[in-house]
């Protein structure tokens, strides 16, 4: 059951969501699951490629969720802007229902990576487009620009802003400041256009704040004389913002703060701005290989930033699980490191986003190892991963998802005792039995302590009528609405088992010939279906 706020706790709530800062270091009513059970699953797309990049949630208890797709089927059934990739947003109600949808982008590859909701309930979405025409047209500035869109609450363009030079510009985040204006970071490697008159040497990341209205406050970049990009931004209490990211430079913004020993390798990065986008300080997590951070959020004493690394010393010294990790560091206001773990095994692992509960972080990321940490975890190719960690660093739990082929959570959020995650599947079994779609499946997952919290209006049958031969079997699913619950429990009875059989499972045996009714219903609910069965 849903729980009831007041209405000073409602404001609260919305005032922590529009600065997204995590709003459980203020209060909150709900409870956390200890350990959450998988309530139900949705798959959504088409034949193609779909992709589930983020999510924002919405005050009627569902999300608006931004990604990218290939499909010309399913839910983007006539839809497509062109033969390659567009990105696309839609709202999603409580129950995984499709409310509105809208695609974004042109004759080339369109993607979406982030999403904010500002004071007036507008969406503000950074990506990426590589085409020229469709809702591009006459905007392309180069190879690939860095594109805002600002939508309504029901799913209409407001403006558009396309950002970019003669070469590759992209945003990665979007943030809504203190001061009700937007904040953006990416990466830029143009040096004319939109982008002339700043110092950018090979690849830079890029910060540029944006009025309401989409014009142009400011631009900077956070320089070195090889490569630097911003993967995340986030506001702060002060007024300004913390980006996050990675950098293999050791020259101008990077300065002083790179270990040059290791020059060739990328270090994550940490960048405090005030409003006026003044650095203020500047961290990074160093070892002796690649890492990066992926995002951060901003909490009452510091900031929780998380991401990969493959280095096994300095800052990750007897640390790592074996080829690249999964991490999660905590900082404090002034950038000092509290502290820094990993989560992986022998292959690869990453996390990729990051958000909060009443009592801790909730990581969401992807994992190809199956021992260690993962040790029966593993799904199979790759597995979907959400874990959850204490405000000192203590692994509380982790619960994989999947199938055999790939899997994997980018994001999600806590609301209400329930845990939502989003990402892609190519699997067909396991978790995602029944459920996919296409060749790859934006995915939607939703956790929580028990099916009682979820309102269920009726149960159906795959098939209600059928006619059998004197021997054969077939089987009967049952699916609850308005969402399919995962492991729930099914009586299966026959009327006449002398005509028809049924066992624990759904599996139906023809007997001999006459007719008999096969019934399912859950226990404690008042729903009962089912299938009239011939046999001949």
């Amino acid at each position: 059951m849903k729980k009831k706020f007041c209405i000073k706790t409602i404001l609260l709530l919305t005032f922590c969501m529009l600065l997204q800062i995590p709003f459980n270091y203020l209060g909150k009513t709900a409870k956390a699951s200890s350990s959450p059970i998988l309530l139900w699953t949705k798959a959504y797309g088409g034949e193609e490629g779909d992709d589930f990049e983020s999510l924002i949630q919405t005050e009627d208890g569902g999300c608006v969720i931004l990604g990218h797709t290939g499909s010309n089927t399913g839910d983007f059934k006539g839809l497509r802007k062109g033969y390659y990739t567009d990105a696309f947003i839609m709202k999603i109600d409580k129950y995984g229902s499709i409310k509105w949808k809208s695609l974004f982008g042109g004759n080339k590859e369109d993607f979406f990576y982030s999403i904010t909701k500002d004071n007036y309930n507008n969406y503000i979405v950074a990506g990426s487009s590589y085409s020229s025409d469709g809702d591009l047209k006459g905007l392309n500035k180069g190879m690939e620009d860095a594109v805002l869109v600002k939508y309504s609450n029901s799913g209409n363009i407001i403006w558009k802003k396309i950002i970019g030079g003669s070469n590759y510009d992209f945003f990665t985040s979007v943030a809504v400041l203190q001061d009700g204006n937007y904040i953006a970071v990416g990466q830029t490697s143009s040096t004319d256009k939109d982008l002339s008159n700043l110092n950018i040497q090979r690849s830079d990341a890029l910060i540029v704040k944006l009025s309401q209205n989409g014009d142009i406050l400011w631009k900077k970049t956070f320089c070195g004389d090889i490569y630097e990009i911003f993967y995340s931004v986030c506001p702060t209490s002060d007024g300004g913002f913390i980006a996050v990211g990675s950098s293999n430079s050791d020259t101008y913004d990077m300065s002083g703060i790179k270990d040059c020993y290791y020059n060739q390798s990328y270090d994550a990065i940490i960048v405090k701005y005030d409003k006026d986008g003044n650095i203020e300080w500047k961290k990074l997590l160093a070892g002796n290989n690649n890492e990066t951070f992926k995002y951060v959020i901003s909490t009452k004493d510091g900031y929780v930033a998380i991401g990969e690394t493959k280095s096994s010393n300095e800052d990750f010294e007897g640390l790592s699980k074996g080829d690249t990790d999964g991490f999660i560091a905590k900082f404090d206001n002034n950038g000092n490191l509290i502290w820094n773990k990993t989560f992986g095994g022998s292959n690869y692992d990453c996390f990729n986003g990051l958000n909060t509960d009443n009592d801790g972080y909730i990581v969401f990321g992807r994992s190809y190892s199956n021992d260690k940490d993962m040790y029966s975890l593993s799904k199979g190719k790759s597995t979907a991963i959400m874990l959850k960690y204490d405000d000192e660093g203590n692994l509380i739990w982790k619960k994989s998802f999947g199938g055999s082929d790939g899997n994997c959570f980018n994001h999600g959020y806590f609301y209400n005792g329930e845990y939502t995650a989003v990402g892609f599947s190519t699997s067909r079994d396991k978790d995602m039995s029944g459920i996919s779609i296409g060749f790859g499946d934006a995915v939607l997952t939703k956790y929580g302590d028990s099916i009682s919290n979820i309102k269920l209006t009726g149960l159906k049958l795959n098939i209600s009528n059928t006619t059998l031969r004197k021997g054969q079997k077939i089987n009967l699913k049952a699916s609850t609405l308005p969402v399919n619950i995962i492991n729930k429990q099914i009586i299966w009875s026959t009327s006449n088992s002398k005509v028809a059989k049924v066992d624990s499972t759904g599996c139906v045996t023809a007997i001999s010939k006459g007719t008999a009714i096969i019934y399912a219903y859950m226990p404690g609910y008042k729903y009962k279906v089912y299938c009239k069965v011939t046999v001949k």
